[in-house]
C-alpha cells in the first residue's frame, strides 16, 4: 500500500480531515524533515504522516494499521483530534514568497553544481537577521543573485520583499528554508564566534553597570584613537578588587579583566570587536571624547625634536629634566640668535605652556597627564648626544 504523504501548507484545493474512529499515531520528536521523509516514505513505515517543523516532530500513522483506519481521509473537516489540529495549522499557515518545490529545485541546482551558492546562504550567525538560500548561475558574465529569504516580519524571493501577516507564516517560511539547507550535500559554515566572550556575557556586564552594582572604568567604550582596543571593564562598587570585564584588540581578546587569548583569524577579531561595540551602544552614557592637550600635540613636539636633533636650535637647560618640581618642559632658542627668546612647550600640573611663554589652564588630571606624557615621549625621542646638554 502506498503511503499518503501530506505536505505542509497545502497549496492546492485538497481537504483532509481526521478519522472519527480511534486511531494510533507514532510521534518522533527532535527529527529533521529529511529524516521524517526517509522514515515514512523512503522506508515505507507509514500509512500517512505529517511533519511539524515548529516543534520538529514527525507524526505518523504506522503501516501495520488497516487501511480503513487511516488517520487522514478526504472529506469535510472534523475537529477534536490533535492530529487534525496539526494539519489544520499547517494548511492555514503558508509562505507567500516560495514553496517547497521552489526550494527543492534550488537545492538540486546547488547540489548538482549548476549554480554557485552565495556565502550568505544558510548562515547561523546570530548577527544575521533571518535565514536565506541564495545562489547565482555558474559561468555567467553578469550573474544575477537569486535568493529565497525568511525574516522576522517578511520573506523574499528573487529580491522582492513581502510582509508577512503573522508569526505562523514567518515560522513556515523559515522552516522551508531550514529544510532546504539541511538537504544540501555539504556542511553549512558554522557561525563566527569570539572565543573570549559572547552576547550573554556582555549583556550580564551591561546589566550590572546599569543597575549600579559595579562601577564602569572610564576606559570602557572609549573612542579615543590612543586607546588600544575596545573594552568593557568594571569593578565592584566600593571595592578594591581588580578590574573585571572584556576586551577586543588587534591580535587578542580578553575576559575576566586580565586573561588574554591570542587571535589570528580576522573574522574572530572582527566578531569580538563588534560584540563589545554593540554592548557599548546599549549603555545610556555619553561617549568619552578623546583626551587632548590644548597647548600642543605630537606634531608640534616632533618638529621641536627635529630642530634640536639637527642642531638648528639650542635646547634649554631645564628641558626634559626629571628633577624639576614645577613640571616637565621641552624648550629651545634659535642658534646664534642676537636676542634671547625661549621657545617650546611645558606641562605644569594645572597649566600647560605653548610658544615658550603662553600659559593655559587645564580642566582636569586626565588632560594634565596627557600633556605630560606627550612631552615625555618627545624627550625620549631626542638623540642620545643631546640629552644632558643645554644652552
Amino acid at each position: 500500500m502506498k503511503s499518503a504523504k501530506i505536505r505542509e501548507g497545502l497549496s492546492d484545493d485538497r481537504q483532509f480531515s481526521c478519522s472519527t474512529r480511534a486511531t494510533v499515531t507514532v510521534t518522533k520528536k527532535q527529527i529533521s524533515k529529511v529524516d521524517c521523509d526517509t522514515y515514512c516514505e523512503g522506508n515505507g513505515n507509514c500509512d500517512s504522516y505529517i511533519y511539524d517543523s515548529n516543534n520538529k516532530r514527525c507524526i505518523a500513522k504506522p503501516r501495520y494499521m488497516q487501511s480503513s483506519q487511516k488517520v487522514l481521509r478526504q472529506g469535510s473537516r472534523k475537529t477534536g483530534d490533535a492530529f487534525c489540529h496539526v494539519i489544520s495549522k499547517f494548511e492555514k499557515a503558508h509562505c507567500p514568497c516560495f514553496n517547497k518545490n521552489d526550494l527543492d529545485s534550488a537545492v538540486d541546482e546547488i547540489n548538482n553544481g549548476d549554480v554557485i551558492m552565495d556565502n550568505s546562504s544558510c548562515s547561523t550567525d546570530s548577527d544575521r537577521d533571518g535565514l536565506e538560500l541564495a545562489y547565482k548561475p555558474r559561468n555567467s558574465e553578469f550573474p544575477n543573485l537569486l535568493d529565497f529569504g525568511s525574516f522576522p516580519n517578511g520573506c523574499s524571493s528573487e529580491g522582492a520583499l513581502q510582509s508577512l501577516g503573522d508569526e505562523e507564516e514567518s515560522k513556515r517560511c523559515e522552516s522551508l528554508i531550514q529544510d532546504a539547507c539541511d538537504a544540501l550535500d555539504f556542511p553549512v559554515v558554522p557561525p563566527v564566534t569570539c572565543p573570549c566572550f559572547d552576547e550573554s556575557d556582555l549583556a550580564l556586564a551591561i546589566g550590572k553597570i546599569k543597575n549600579g552594582t559595579v562601577d564602569m572604568d572610564n576606559r570602557s567604550c572609549s573612542t579615543d584613537s590612543k586607546h588600544y582596543g575596545a573594552t568593557l571593564v568594571y569593578s565592584p562598587k566600593n571595592s578594591n578588587y581588580k578590574l573585571l570585564g572584556f576586551g577586543s584588540y588587534s591580535d587578542s581578546c580578553m575576559f575576566e579583566g586580565d586573561t588574554r587569548r591570542g587571535l589570528t583569524n580576522d573574522k574572530e577579531i572582527e566578531r569580538c570587536e563588534s560584540l563589545i561595540q554593540n554592548a557599548c551602544g546599549t549603555l545610556n552614557v555619553p561617549v568619552v571624547p578623546p583626551v587632548t592637550c590644548r597647548c600642543f600635540d605630537k606634531d608640534k613636539l616632533a618638529l621641536a625634536v627635529e630642530k634640536i636633533n639637527n642642531g638648528t636650535v639650542d635646547m634649554g637647560c631645564n628641558s626634559c629634566s626629571t628633577h624639576s618640581l614645577d613640571g616637565l618642559e621641552l624648550t629651545y632658542t634659535p642658534k646664534n640668535s642676537t636676542y634671547y627668546h625661549m621657545l617650546g612647550y611645558g606641562s605644569y600640573g594645572e597649566n600647560c605652556m605653548s610658544e615658550g611663554d603662553q600659559l593655559f589652564s587645564l580642566e582636569d588630571d586626565e588632560e594634565s597627564k596627557y600633556c605630560e606624557s606627550l612631552i615625555q615621549s618627545a624627550c625620549d625621542s631626542l638623540a642620545a648626544s643631546i640629552v644632558g646638554s643645554c644652552l
